[in-house]
């Protein structure tokens, strides 16, 4: 009987495919198969639009049923100011109509010209080095990205993009104001622990860009929402900081440019996620999603006593087995990282892969 998990991705070498998307519709300003960088802009909608009507066929001395017959540009025209609308010869030279802004011709009747004016635009930037995909309709793009992928178990923000520098030298230690030292202005912090709210504000006004923590307590949850930054958690609520794998492979890359896309942001269909773009060929294509965990399998622990540890699956049970309180469930015996060999319900089990 196979049995499924949810699963989380924490990869070193992973090609990654993520979505960038306008609140609404818009102009994509990059071709698919083009490598972009990450402050490059891939799209652009306007904020807010002005139409300006030009009595074109008045200011020519024509007559409205042959205006036609002047007009130098066609609906769907992009024109900058100056650009010539309509033109009439005359016995000395001839006399011009010219567009008075930047715009757009959007309709041309009754001798009139209607011009959409775009004032100001919302631009899409890619956040994160990678190559265009794929069009999503005129929202944005696809983005495929080779790097280093963790995926969040909870987040609030939208986006951020900095260098990364690691805070402690323990996967559990718990962040205070006293350890905001140097320079992390900047910054993406990675944390291991939070029990209080006060040392991200202090970190806030010191110029860091975002944090990446283990864990915190769920009474933080609000105030950290009204915190004008991204937060992401690689484990979730409690008080047993973050997995040690994740910490160690976030040392190993630390100082490096680190994207934190948050999923309360614009596309929260998308798990919040850490990626750090790295050149070279990726080892795994295609992660094992919905997949049957199988013996040999990594996971994470996700209630206590063991939570948050991770270890290996050694041994799968296709019948129901009885816990120490009685209960039967499906599960599988798991060897922690300690050498424990313990029983855990699959579900209370994440997949790493």
């Amino acid at each position: 009987m196979d049995h499924f998990t949810r699963s989380t991705i924490i990869q070193s070498e992973a090609r990654i495919r993520r979505q960038r998307l306008l609140p609404r519709g818009g102009d994509i300003v990059v071709a698919i198969g083009q490598e972009v960088s990450p402050l490059q802009v891939l799209a652009r909608s306007p904020l807010s639009m002005l139409f300006r009507i030009v009595f074109a066929a008045k200011n020519l001395n024509v007559p409205v049923e042959e205006f036609n017959n002047y007009l130098a540009v066609k609906e769907g025209d992009k024109v900058e100011a100056g650009t010539v609308l309509a033109q009439k010869k005359r016995l000395l030279g001839q006399q011009t109509l010219e567009s008075p802004i930047d715009g757009e011709v959007t309709q041309i009747y009754n001798g009139r010209i209607i011009l959409k004016q775009t004032a100001d635009f919302i631009e899409l930037r890619a956040m994160v080095q990678g190559r265009i995909v794929n069009y999503i309709d005129d929202r944005g793009v696809t983005l495929e990205v080779i790097g280093t992928q963790i995926q969040a178990m909870w987040s609030t923000g939208t986006v951020a993009l900095s260098p990364m520098k690691i805070m402690g030298d323990t996967p559990n230690k718990i962040f205070s104001s006293s350890d905001i030292t140097g320079n992390i202005s900047n910054h993406i912090l990675v944390i291991g622990q939070l029990d209080s709210v006060e040392p991200i504000q202090a970190a806030i006004t010191e110029g860091v860009k975002g944090f990446i923590i283990g864990t915190m307590p769920a009474h933080l949850v609000d105030a950290c929402r009204a915190l004008d930054t991204t937060i992401l958690l690689t484990d979730g609520f409690g008080e047993h900081g973050m997995a040690e794998t994740i910490f160690t492979k976030l040392q190993e890359l630390s100082g490096q440019e680190t994207t934190i896309f948050s999923r309360d942001g614009l596309n929260n269909r998308q798990r919040a996620e850490i990626i750090i773009p790295k050149s070279g060929t990726p080892s795994l294509t295609d992660p094992p999603y919905n997949k049957p965990i199988q013996v040999g399998q990594a996971v994470r622990i996700l209630r206590q006593p063991y939570l948050g540890n991770i270890g290996v699956i050694e041994h799968i049970y296709n019948q129901f087995h009885s816990t120490p309180s009685g209960v039967r469930v499906r599960g599988a015996d798991v060897r922690l990282q300690n050498g424990q060999k313990v029983f855990i319900p699959t579900s209370n089990l994440d997949a790493i892969i």
